[in-house]
């Protein structure tokens, strides 16, 4: 545990623990949720939902409080960012887990730590985000209970599972190997080594990893490890919706999204069903969202015209990402932004719509815009899009960020079919994303209130009677609570026409790019 962490967790037991919370529609011998079970379905957007009848997902959004305006709210919109922020409440500027890429201004290079098995078993990232200042979920569990158990799984995707299990007793992820990756084998990461009484390795599946078996391993791995340990907080990452959209688009292959939707109902069916078996399933907080949306390959922008346009203005380089829904570039020298931005503006590349650059600013960092960038979005656009960009300025972040067009990618993907999606940007359909609550505290109904990422943690830590630690940038969702705590209602209210900006702007953008038509509330 880092010193930071320490004074962290020292500063949170000394805040003022909010009076019980009223039961809400289950009933419980508890004030507060005991068990909590996160469910994070990787890559997936709400409009996936229509696609297959979900009747354990809509029997939870039933029992409880849907947000249909919930929204990423941070960059970048990637998979280790996402789960790091779910995990602690903070932006990428404070917890350190920028996207797949960032740089050390110390040593001048670039680091690509989420996908380096050899740093993730070594507690890199884990380090990051507690060095951040903001305890974890677990790391608040355990400051109350310490005999309590935290577990977090995933399939393939060891990355978001580490973010997502900071400071978790058990972190779990599925490993391919053999002929042709032809099995997948259950691997806990660094420390975090499952009970040998769990017999995971009898869990391994003789299969190639594809959407529906990865889920179908995790959901294996979570039974077994809840009839094990039974813990306190289960945090699931299921990858198969981000495996899917990268491969056929998502939206535009509806039958196989269809595929996944039934799997993820069921696998849901299995958990709820396990927690009432086991008595404890009124105890249990359930909270299913996404880390990021999917976009189809509408366009492709002019990649490696834009590369060498940034060359061309001489400015020393790190890094340059053009590969997602947004363009990055690292700078050895953070002045040289405003010139790389203004250069490659001015070159008027198809689906880039203009470009964002860091500055140094009293106590941090911030973005600016360029000038013309600025006239063609108009003032709400480009608002949204700055205070999209400020949740990441920091040290470690790109000096210049291109947001593309909706429906926009940087690459083009060999081998696939005719369509295939990423994500990593700015526009409303990566911003865009499910979340659901339910359980002891919870409010049956639907709010419009954009609930961001950020709100997870501190609205959990409200619902099981955590202290909020110093320093989250979420709200609890006090709209979600039967009785919300002083204050919960007039902080959620307080940021709630910023954000309606945001979400408008960004929704309004995306129906004058592809007249969509979509829910105005």
């Amino acid at each position: 545990m880092t010193r930071p962490l320490r004074a962290a967790l020292a500063a949170a037991a000394l805040l003022l623990i909010i009076p019980g919370i009223a039961l809400g529609r289950h009933a419980t011998s508890t004030l507060h949720a005991r068990y909590l079970v996160v469910i994070v379905m990787d890559g997936y957007r709400p409009d996936y939902m229509a696609l297959a009848p979900m009747h354990n997902l809509h029997a939870l959004m039933a029992s409880g409080m849907t947000y249909t305006r919930a929204w990423v709210g941070q960059l970048e919109t990637e998979t280790p960012t996402g789960h790091a922020t779910i995990a602690t409440g903070v932006y990428p500027r404070k917890h350190g887990v920028i996207g797949f890429v960032w740089k050390d201004p110390t040593l001048q290079n670039i680091t690509w730590m989420p996908t380096d098995t050899r740093l993730i078993n070594a507690g890199d990232m884990e380090n990051l985000i507690e060095g951040g200042g903001v305890p974890t979920l677990s790391d608040l569990l355990h400051s109350q209970n310490p005999a309590a158990k935290s577990v977090a799984i995933s399939g393939e995707k060891f990355y978001a599972v580490d973010a997502m299990g900071t400071g978790a007793d058990y972190i779990v992820y599925g490993d391919s190997y053999g002929k042709n990756y032809g099995w997948i084998a259950p691997v806990s990461i660094g420390r975090h080594i499952a009970p040998a009484r769990a017999h995971l390795s009898n869990l391994k599946i003789h299969s190639a990893a594809d959407p529906l078996t990865e889920d179908r391993f995790v959901a294996r791995i979570a039974l077994r490890m809840v009839a094990t340990v039974r813990p306190r907080m289960l945090l699931l990452n299921l990858p198969g919706a981000d495996i899917e959209g990268h491969r056929s688009g998502g939206v535009t292959a509806p039958v196989a999204i269809h595929n996944v939707d039934t799997n993820v109902d069921h696998i849901l069916y299995q958990i709820t069903s396990t927690y009432r078996h086991l008595g404890i399933y009124n105890q249990t907080l359930f909270v299913v969202t996404a880390d990021h949306g999917m976009l189809p390959n509408g366009h492709i922008v002019p990649r490696q015209a834009m590369y060498n346009t940034v060359r061309a203005t001489g400015a020393p380089l790190l890094e340059m990402d053009f590969l997602s829904t947004a363009g990055y570039v690292f700078l050895r020298n953070p002045s040289d932004a405003p010139r790389v931005a203004s250069a490659v503006v001015a070159k008027h590349f198809r689906w880039v719509e203009g470009a964002l650059y860091k500055v140094s600013v009293p106590g941090g960092f911030a973005f600016r815009v360029e000038p013309q960038t600025a006239k063609q979005l108009g003032p709400s656009l480009t608002r949204a899009y700055l205070d999209l960009a400020d949740t990441f300025a920091s040290a470690t972040s790109p000096d210049v960020v291109f947001p593309y067009a909706e429906d926009t990618l940087g690459e083009i993907v060999k081998g696939y079919g005719p369509h295939w999606g990423t994500h990593g940007g700015l526009s409303w359909r990566v911003q865009h994303i499910p979340l659901i609550m339910s359980g002891p505290g919870v409010r049956r109904g639907t709010s419009y209130f954009p609930a961001k990422l950020a709100d997870i943690a501190p609205t959990i830590e409200r619902l099981m009677g955590f202290p909020i630690p110093k320093g989250v940038d979420g709200v609890v969702l006090g709209d979600a609570l039967t009785h919300p705590a002083s204050g919960d209602v007039a902080h959620e209210r307080a940021v709630a026409a910023s954000r309606s900006a945001d979400v408008d702007a960004l929704k309004a953008h995306s129906i004058a790019q592809h007249a969509l038509v979509l829910d105005n509330q």
